[in-house]
């Protein structure tokens, strides 16, 4: 019995088809029918029943898959164990964003203090944040929504304020502030559906008493140009990296009514807590976040 065998029957025993095993495998459909010959001779058992074209699991494979799924499991926590060693060797560290600009200066500042630090980012839905921190596949989180989990350690790292973004040209724009329910017969432009900061934009359009009336969706890093071209209007944050804009071909005006501070949390797992990449960053973060303040 090896590895293999195990993986082949892990798929084959929750599609229960030959066919959509084989696909998900990315093998000959003959080579799982090979393994799961071999492997029920070994076991001197049936797992699967045959109805006609159809497979279905029998009693037999239903303990035999308890212990494939226990085995396969340690054999990835183990993995992942090993590429955390190493990643403490060589000080690196992996880190899941639902928002990036926030937190870019304090990266950098980090990894300018540290030459030898691998610093992996990546975009996740704000959904898998708390799955992926329990699961190890990253060393910290960035949300801007709230996550509370007994399992997860968190430092809130800034408080944002939103504002409307308007053109120069916007009758909007020598405005000091604003309240938002007067955007209500703007077109707006957003972050495509599902982002944590669309749901931030619904949230507030209906505290305000209005639907957008959305004319199109961007990805993050298209904000500026959007507004610029669209000749909409889009909820943001107030970032240094943008001030050539808002100086510029932009505006940037506070909203008033209703007022929303975005919190941007740095989020990990609890138990990692006494792993020297992990404790030292927390340390800097939370440093970092009162030089900030």
């Amino acid at each position: 019995m090896d590895l293999t065998q195990l993986q082949y029957f892990q798929i084959l025993a929750r599609e229960e088809n030959m066919s959509r095993a084989a696909e998900k495998l990315h093998v000959a459909q003959p080579a799982i029918s090979a393994s799961l010959s071999r492997l029920e001779k070994e076991l001197d058992a049936r797992l699967f029943d045959r109805k006609g074209r159809k497979i279905v699991l029998n009693s037999a494979g239903k303990i035999f898959l308890d212990f494939t799924d226990r085995v396969l499991g340690d054999l990835e926590q183990t993995r992942r164990l090993l590429d955390r060693q190493k990643s403490q060797d060589c000080d690196e560290l992996t880190i899941a964003c639902n928002s990036y600009m926030s937190t870019q200066e304090m990266f950098f500042t980090y990894m300018s203090t540290r030459p030898q630090l691998r610093l992996k980012q990546y975009s996740i839905a704000s959904a898998s944040i708390g799955t992926e921190l329990r699961q190890e596949r990253c060393d910290f989180a960035v949300s801007t929504i709230p996550i509370r989990s007994d399992e997860l350690g968190s430092c809130i790292l800034m408080k944002q304020d939103m504002g409307l973004i308007v053109n120069a040209d916007h009758p909007f724009a020598g405005r000091p502030w604003i309240d938002l329910a007067e955007a209500a017969g703007e077109n707006f432009v957003c972050m495509q559906q599902g982002t944590a900061f669309r749901q931030t934009t619904d949230e507030m359009c209906r505290r305000a008493g209005f639907e957008p009336h959305v004319i199109m969706e961007y990805f993050p890093s298209q904000l500026m140009r959007a507004v610029e071209r669209s000749k909409g209007v889009a909820l943001g944050i107030y970032y240094r990296e943008r001030q050539i804009y808002f100086d510029t071909i932009l505006r940037f005006i506070p909203i008033r009514e209703p007022h929303f501070q975005r919190e941007v949390t740095l989020l990990w797992k609890k138990e990692r807590e006494k792993e020297r990449v992990i404790r030292d960053f927390i340390e800097f973060a939370k440093q970092f976040k009162n030089e900030e303040t």
